[in-house]
C-alpha cells in the first residue's frame, strides 16, 4: 500500500513544525516509498522531527519495516536563529513526540560522527539537513556516503538556497559520482550507482 505523499505530508506539517518545504517534504516520501536498497534511514538535524516523522510515516506501507535513526545537537549557529527560526526546540519534548513511533530513534550528538548504533547496519537513506555551511555539508557527506548501501539515497534540503549558498557547490561536487535523481521544492536526491 503507497501513501498519499502530499496528503501525510500536510498532515504532519500541521502538528510538527518545520523549515522544509511541501514540495521537499513530498519528494522526500516518494523516495522511501520507491526506495528498494536494504537498510535503516538517517535523518541529520532533528529540529522539531518533522522529517524523521515524513520518513516513518511514508514507509509505513512498504512491508520493510525500516528503522529511522535522528541525529542532532541542538546547537543551530547565529544564521539559524532568525526570528522567524525561533530558539532550538527543547531535545526531550521532540523526543517525547517521537517515542511513540518505536522504530525511531533519536540520538542527542554531532551529525558527523556514526553513532555506535549505526555501525556495522545497512543504511537505506540519509537525509542531511543540519549544518549547511561549507564544512558542516561536507563533513555530514564524508561521514556517511560510504555507509549507503549500493541503490540507496543521499538527499539533501536547502539545495539551490541563497539564504545557504554552500550547500548547493558542495552537494555537486561531492555526489558527482552518483546518479542525480531530482531537485523538488528545497530537497535534491543522489542514489548510489549498483
Amino acid at each position: 500500500m503507497q501513501t498519499d505523499c502530499e496528503k501525510t505530508v500536510l498532515k504532519i506539517m500541521q502538528r510538527i513544525p518545520g523549515k522544509t518545504n511541501l514540495d521537499g517534504m513530498a519528494y522526500l516520501c516518494e523516495l522511501v516509498q520507491e526506495l528498494e536498497a536494504p537498510g535503516w534511514f538517517v535523518d541529520l538535524g532533528t529540529y522539531h522531527g518533522r522529517s524523521a516523522m515524513v520518513l516513518i510515516q511514508s514507509s509505513l506501507g512498504t512491508r520493510q519495516g525500516r528503522k529511522v535513526i535522528t541525529i542532532d545537537n541542538y546547537t543551530e549557529g547565529p544564521d539559524a536563529k532568525d526570528p522567524d527560526a525561533g530558539s532550538p526546540p527543547d531535545f526531550w519534548a521532540v523526543k517525547g513526540r517521537l517515542k511513540c513511533r518505536g522504530r525511531v530513534q533519536m540520538v542527542y550528538g554531532d551529525v558527523a560522527d556514526v553513532p555506535v548504533l549505526c555501525q556495522g547496519q545497512p543504511i537505506a537513506l540519509v537525509f542531511v539537513d543540519a549544518d549547511h555551511t561549507r564544512d558542516g555539508v561536507l563533513a555530514c557527506i564524508e561521514a556517511w556516503k560510504p555507509l549507503v548501501s549500493e541503490g540507496g539515497i543521499m538527499a539533501f534540503d536547502d539545495y539551490g538556497s541563497p539564504r545557504w549558498p554552500d550547500v548547493q557547490p558542495v552537494v555537486d561536487e561531492m555526489m558527482a559520482d552518483w546518479e542525480r535523481l531530482d531537485c523538488r521544492g528545497s530537497v535534491v536526491a543522489f542514489r548510489r550507482k549498483e
